[in-house]
């Protein structure tokens, strides 16, 4: 995966600063698929400490045991459990999502672009996926109330954006074998590694 062209991020409406946008700066997963069973395989890791709204002291609240509660639950982990293509090269994927100690299903829906071949003889994919969650179906209900509303919206929405890439000369057994990232700081100089 190119961790350079790669981003987890997330957007929640609050009732003062309108949407808040943030990102997960690291994280990590893998992707098979068998292009002649046309079985697909995935899963993912987030970690937490990366959290980046923009904002140090809203980040340190949304870390703290009211909330994602870092230091008991420092992973969000996810678990593909089906795929379905939905024509014009969209898709849609159930998986298990896994923040703090509770486990719900999710669905996202998605879009693929490529396959195609860069320079070096390395085949490519874009792959976008969207999707919603409850904030309060996985433990995050913490809130804040000016004139009895609610300060923050429960529904988070979030997008994933992946660049995938295959090496030239994979082992021949027809899988599109995983790709590791291991992101780190999107801010820094150091080169990604796939």
């Amino acid at each position: 995966m190119d961790a350079r062209r790669s981003a987890v991020a997330f957007t929640v409406k609050h009732l003062m600063d309108g949407s808040v946008k943030g990102q997960f700066c690291e994280f990590e997963g893998a992707l098979e698929v068998d292009r002649q069973g046309g079985n697909v395989r995935a899963h993912g890791i987030v970690k937490v400490e990366s959290l980046d709204t923009g904002v140090v002291k809203r980040d340190t609240r949304l870390l703290s045991p009211e909330l994602f509660d870092v230091d008991r639950y420092p992973e969000i982990r996810y678990l593909m459990l089906a795929f379905r293509p939905a024509g014009d090269d969209s898709f849609r994927v159930l998986g298990e999502l896994t923040i703090r100690d509770v486990l719900r299903q999710v669905l996202f829906t998605g879009k693929i672009e490529g396959p195609v071949r860069d320079p070096s003889g390395e085949e490519r994919v874009s792959v976008e996926l969207t999707g919603r969650l409850s904030r309060k179906e996985f433990g995050l209900g913490w809130n804040e109330f000016v004139d009895e509303s609610p300060v923050v919206g429960d529904t988070v929405r979030f997008a994933i954006d992946l660049l995938l890439f295959r090496p030239c000369s994979p082992p021949n057994d027809g899988l599109m074998h995983p790709a590791h990232m291991d992101i780190g700081d999107h801010g820094g100089d150091e080169p990604a590694r796939g």
